[in-house]
């Protein structure tokens, strides 16, 4: 999980305490939640592979959606320009 490694990191390297304590809880928060939806996952029979695929799809949507201004904003609907 890219934020779990990127907390990592950040708790490794950090010189300032706040930002250790807050890559922990970032650690901590998102390897309960990955957990959680790998529990979730094997309760309802999904492979781990299509639950991957799916979180990328998400992540995608997530990506192309940034830096909008809102509903009526032609890339947050997917709209081509004219």
């Amino acid at each position: 999980m890219a934020e779990v490694e990127t907390a990592t990191l950040a708790r490794e390297h950090a010189a300032n305490p706040d930002v250790k304590q807050f890559a922990q809880m970032m650690i901590d928060d998102h390897t309960k939640a990955g957990d959680q939806l790998k529990q979730i996952a094997n309760t309802y029979a999904i492979p781990l592979d299509r639950a991957k695929q799916i979180k990328d799809n998400v992540d995608h949507n997530n990506r192309n959606t940034r830096g909008t201004t809102g509903a009526n904003d032609t890339k947050a609907k997917g709209a081509s320009k004219y």
